[in-house]
């Protein structure tokens, strides 16, 4: 008897209710606002520049006064994700951060470099006037950068101060100077392009055609001739690109010879430019290298491009007519 009534309390819905563990209450949800802030007050730096990068990726009209603030952090890591942030966000600090470019206000050449980079992100034409100083950094990083950012703000004024790094013994920065030239493309520096065929880097010399194909004068016409006999066949398929895209075709013995070259990339560039250029010799040699071809890649590249050569020269084989169409049947009134 005793064990039917205990088995009946203990089913009982109301004892079995009161047997359940009570849920806690739920937690509040983090605000990551504020939890970036908290960790902007924190003495460790590494829990600072979490603050900062934390921050930094919230679309939050409040943030930017805290990332400003975060500049005169006394750690150059917290400095320079502030730095980058604001770039990012362009927040309109260009004139605090261009007093943070000079050597003598901020000591750290890695917060430099960050500068550097997000005064091209805010786009400022006034960032010129220190980024042109900036090229005499004494880190190679920070110059590197200012070179990068006057290019993306095409700035003819600068100009003169890039064109004397075109005699750097650093190849690298050669580069990164062309580069930026291309970029601001100032009629006034054709000359700097003419003597940087004569680089001994490839890329340099690539990089100075291109900007000569859209140059309009005789000197740089002059000068895409001069490229074609290029000791690198990609340098001169280049300057071929380029006289053709101004009307000529002086590049397609050039381009013929190429698709005899070892390496299947420079057959398929030549391929390619005698595609587009179209000529009854460009035809004549892609039917000939088709045959010839062993490489699967370059094979379907010049069939390609002697397709469009043909269909250039109109020898294409023209589309089937339509069938006519029968008259409709009249109705009778």
């Amino acid at each position: 008897m005793m064990r039917i009534v205990l088995s009946a309390l203990l089913s009982s819905p109301s004892l079995c209710a009161a047997a359940e563990p009570v849920p806690a209450a739920a937690a509040a949800p983090v605000d990551p606002y504020q939890a970036a802030l908290d960790k902007l007050k924190s003495p460790d730096p590494l829990l600072r520049r979490q603050g900062v990068e934390e921050l930094g990726v919230l679309p939050d009209s409040r943030v930017p006064p805290h990332l400003t603030a975060a500049l005169d952090d006394p750690h150059v890591f917290v400095r320079a994700a502030a730095v980058d942030h604001l770039g990012l966000r362009r927040a309109p600090v260009a004139a605090r951060l261009m007093e943070m470019l000079r050597p003598d206000k901020e000591k750290e050449a890695a917060v430099r470099r960050s500068v550097a980079t997000a005064l091209a992100y805010l786009a400022d034409p006034v960032a010129v006037d220190s980024l042109i100083p900036a090229l005499k950094d004494p880190d190679m990083g920070v110059r590197y950068a200012a070179v990068r950012a006057l290019g993306v703000l095409r700035v003819p004024k600068a100009v003169e101060a890039l064109a004397g790094f075109m005699k750097d013994p650093d190849v690298g920065m050669r580069r990164t100077v062309i580069a930026a030239l291309g970029q601001i493309r100032d009629p006034g520096s054709t000359g700097v392009f003419l003597g940087a065929l004569k680089d001994e880097d490839a890329y340099v010399r690539i990089e100075a055609v291109k900007v000569l194909g859209v140059t309009a004068s005789s000197a740089a016409a002059a000068g895409l001739r001069q490229a074609l006999g290029d000791g690198d066949v990609l340098v001169g398929l280049q300057a071929a690109s380029a006289l053709f895209s101004q009307g000529s075709l002086e590049g397609v013995p050039l381009a013929v010879s190429a698709l005899k070259q070892d390496k299947p990339l420079l057959r398929q560039q030549a391929a390619s430019f005698l595609g587009a250029a179209g000529d009854a010799s460009a035809a004549a040699a892609l039917g000939a290298a088709v045959k010839l071809e062993k490489d699967p890649a370059s094979r379907v590249r010049m069939e390609s491009a002697l397709a469009q050569a043909k269909r250039r020269l109109g020898a294409a084989k023209p589309p089937a007519p339509a069938p006519a169409r029968k008259p409709a049947p009249k109705k009778r009134p």
